[in-house]
């Protein structure tokens, strides 16, 4: 390689342009290790090498220089390295997509299709299982998609440092809308899996109302499962979340009181069953929660069969009446626990069996 030095453009003819080479000058505005303002003190020959004999004079720039030059994108030789931790993300985020990354396209798919079909397997659990069963089966299948995930994103980064020493010739696929595209696949399945245990198997409600004080005060979440409600058995005192029959936008959450067949009556607030008064005692003072100690207000225990629960009573929940009334079959007299300010089966009547949505 040959140069002529010059020390300034004074006195002398500025020289011609045609030395430079082509793709020096492109690499050089690329790559922005030069500064249009400052020029280097030789003018490279026609050959494709960078006179440096100036340049590498200065330390901090021949630091600044050799810096920004890795940091390059556009070279080659970094366009060919696979980074383990790209690999790494790449599968954890999408699994599979790691070994694509690094060209291995078969191993990459064969993970990314064992991952998809595991979300299908979610739901056939769900749909065919009891509450036991289900949630086993839930449970032993995240945690071997789980596993399988780590150790997809665990051999996508030791592929890649494999390949550190190899000149990888990146194909079709290694573009960012390809990876881009592969995760943004994924999404819709998580997102229909969402939906699919919302409507199947448990979904978050929340309280706005005092209605079931003390139990639940207004901004309580609760959780109702929803897994094999159709054919579930129901006792007293259990908690359900149903549609509200006079606004079917509506979900309401009461406690059963009143069974097929039974008979139910309220006299002067006490509520009898099979016309029998259940048993209901003073909540000690002690005991009681900011929520009994509203004004006008007295918190009681209320005991039906093995069940104990909380109620509200007052003086215009105590004049309340409710005839005698034999529930029908496959449907449930409903109750809510602050009997003075409750909407509940005293008003609607009994509910089916099929508007049941859930049990807290």
């Amino acid at each position: 390689m040959s140069c002529r030095p010059w020390s300034g453009w004074r006195g002398r003819s500025r020289p011609s342009r045609k030395p430079l080479h082509r793709a020096a000058v492109f690499r050089l505005r690329t790559c922005r290790t030069w500064s249009l303002r400052r020029r280097p003190s030789c003018v490279p020959c026609e050959s494709t090498a960078w006179c440096m004999c100036y340049w590498n004079r200065l330390p901090s720039t021949r630091w600044s220089l050799a810096k920004r030059t890795r940091r390059c994108p556009m070279t080659t030789e970094m366009s060919r390295v696979r980074k383990p931790s790209v690999a790494m993300w790449l599968s954890t985020f999408c699994c599979g997509l790691g070994q694509i990354y690094c060209g291995r396209v078969g191993r990459g798919l064969v993970m990314y299709s064992v991952t998809m079909l595991g979300f299908p397997l979610m739901a056939v659990i769900i749909l065919l299982g009891s509450v036991p069963v289900v949630v086993a089966g839930l449970g032993g299948l995240i945690l071997v998609l789980g596993t399988f995930n780590l150790w997809a994103a665990y051999d996508a980064k030791a592929i890649a440092r494999s390949m550190a020493a190899i000149d990888y010739e990146p194909q079709e696929y290694n573009r960012p809308l390809v990876y881009g595209l592969m995760i943004l696949t994924s999404f819709p399945y998580v997102l229909g899996l969402a939906l699919f245990l919302r409507a199947n198997a448990v979904e978050a409600f929340v309280l706005p109302t005092s209605s079931m004080a003390p139990s639940f005060i207004p901004g309580d979440r609760v959780l109702a499962n929803k897994i094999g409600i159709a054919t579930a058995s129901f006792s007293h005192g259990d908690l359900v979340v149903f549609r509200n029959p006079q606004n079917r936008k509506q979900n309401y959450i009461k406690r059963i009181v009143g069974l097929p067949g039974e008979t139910v009556e309220v006299k002067d607030g006490q509520l009898f069953i099979n016309e029998q008064p259940l048993p209901r005692d003073p909540v000690p003072e002690g005991d009681q929660s900011p929520a009994m100690k509203a004004d006008g207000k007295s918190a009681f225990y209320e005991r039906h069969d093995d069940r104990k629960y909380t109620i509200l009573t007052d003086a215009k929940g105590d004049a309340i009446n409710f005839p005698k009334q034999t529930v029908l079959a496959s449907t449930y007299f409903v109750m809510g626990d602050n009997r003075g300010l409750s909407l509940d089966s005293r008003e609607f009547g009994p509910i089916p069996h099929p508007d049941i949505v859930g049990q807290v």
